[in-house]
C-alpha cells in the first residue's frame, strides 16, 4: 500500500518541525510525507532527504484545512492508497502507518481507520482531529471538506470533517492503542467547540442554513467523540 503522510504547517518551530519529519522517516512502514505551507515557508525543508515540500503564497488562516485539502488532492491525483495527516507539533510512534495498514487490509470495504492520539499526560484524547485520521482511497473525497468550512469554524474543522463522514455512514475502523503523541492541552478543544457553538447560533436562520451546507451537516459540538 502506498501511503503519504501530509503536515500542513505555518508558524511551528524548527525542532517540532525536525521532530515531527524525523518520527515519518523512522516509520517501520515507509511513507512519502509531504509538507504543506500555509504561507510562512520554511526554506531549510526543502533541503531534507525524502520530504516532499509545497508551498501556498498565503495563509488562509483556517487551522491548515484548507492546505490539507489542497495537498489530499495532490496526493490523490498521484495515485496514493491512503493518506495520513499529521500536525507539525506532534509525532508518530515507529509502528503508527503499519498498524494503520494491518487493519486496513484486514477490514473489508473501509474508508478510513482511526489511530489513536495520546495526551500529554499519558491519556488517549478522546475527540477526534486530523492526526487521528488515516484515509483510504474510498473516502478521499471527503478530503475536500476542510476546504469548504467557512473561517469562523475552522478550529473545529477536523470535528466537523469526522462528523460529516458519521452522517454519511462512511466506515472506519480504530487501530488499538495509540500511535501519535500530542502536545494539545485537551481543555484547550472545548474552548474551540463553544466559541464556534456561540457563533453559529448568532446566525440568521439562513446564514445557518448555508453554514451547514458547507460544513456537511448541522452544527452539534457535543458528537466529536470517537464512536
Amino acid at each position: 500500500m502506498n501511503v503519504a503522510i501530509i503536515t500542513a504547517y505555518q508558524s511551528e518551530t524548527r525542532e517540532q518541525i525536525e521532530r515531527c519529519i524525523s518520527s515519518v522517516r523512522d516509520q517501520t512502514l515507509p511513507a512519502t510525507h509531504i509538507l504543506i505551507a500555509d504561507g510562512s515557508p520554511q526554506d531549510w525543508i526543502g533541503t531534507v532527504p525524502d520530504v516532499r515540500h509545497i508551498r501556498l503564497d498565503k495563509a488562509h488562516n483556517d487551522n491548515g484545512g484548507t492546505a490539507r485539502s489542497i495537498c489530499a488532492m495532490i496526493a490523490a491525483g498521484e495515485n496514493f492508497d491512503a493518506i495520513g495527516f499529521l500536525d507539525p507539533n506532534h509525532w508518530l510512534d515507529p509502528m503508527h502507518v503499519e498498524t494503520c495498514v494491518d487493519v486496513a487490509e484486514r477490514e473489508y470495504q473501509l474508508h478510513f481507520v482511526l489511530a489513536g492520539v495520546q495526551l500529554p499526560d499519558g491519556t488517549e484524547r478522546e475527540e477526534m482531529d486530523a492526526n487521528n485520521l488515516f484515509m483510504l482511497r474510498r473516502g478521499f473525497p471527503e478530503l475536500t471538506r476542510w476546504a469548504l468550512i467557512t473561517a469562523q469554524l475552522a478550529r473545529i474543522g477536523d470535528q466537523l470533517l469526522y462528523e460529516n463522514l458519521r452522517i454519511k455512514e462512511y466506515h472506519g475502523v480504530e487501530t488499538g492503542p495509540p500511535t501519535v503523541k500530542s502536545y494539545e492541552d485537551p481543555r484547550y478543544t472545548q474552548t474551540k467547540k463553544t466559541e464556534a457553538a456561540d457563533w453559529f447560533s448568532r446566525l440568521s436562520v439562513r446564514q445557518q442554513t448555508v453554514t451547514s451546507r458547507r460544513i456537511g451537516g448541522s452544527l452539534q459540538t457535543d458528537s466529536y467523540a470517537r464512536k
